[in-house]
């Protein structure tokens, strides 16, 4: 039924070059799945040890008694422009308002940010959860 195989030289080589390329494939996805979740968790525990104060951190444990950050909420009694640029809904332009804002008067509640121009109450329950004041 089979007749003799034969596999000459380039042919060989062919098959080799494939089944290199599978293997250097699998090797480099392996890593790649390796190096991405050192880096979550290298991210993780860069953001719970440099808590300026500008921020607060609210942190769960999950069951193996790891801790995570589930949300970072920013001061915005204390927060520079750049920082406040990182909440939901505000820009540069909204970010200065809210630094002239506070130059006047402390925010006493996350409230207080609707007195901003152009933050309303659509563009306040965006940014609710990821403000604080202290």
């Amino acid at each position: 039924m089979f007749e003799k195989l034969v596999i000459i030289t380039r042919e060989r080589w062919q098959i080799i070059a494939v089944v290199a390329l599978v293997i250097i494939g699998s090797c480099w996805q392996m890593f790649q799945n390796d190096s991405s979740s050192n880096l979550v968790q290298a991210s993780t525990s860069i953001d719970s040890v440099s808590n300026t104060g500008d921020s607060k951190d609210t942190k769960a444990t999950n069951s193996n008694n790891q801790v995570t950050v589930q949300s970072r909420k920013i001061n915005i009694n204390t927060a520079s422009s750049s920082e406040l640029q990182k909440i939901p809904g505000v820009g540069p332009a909204k970010a200065q308002l809210i630094v002239e804002y506070r130059q006047n008067k402390r925010f006493e509640s996350i409230d207080e940010l609707l007195n901003i121009s152009g933050i309303g109450p659509k563009t306040f329950e965006k940014l609710r959860d990821h403000v604080t004041v202290e």
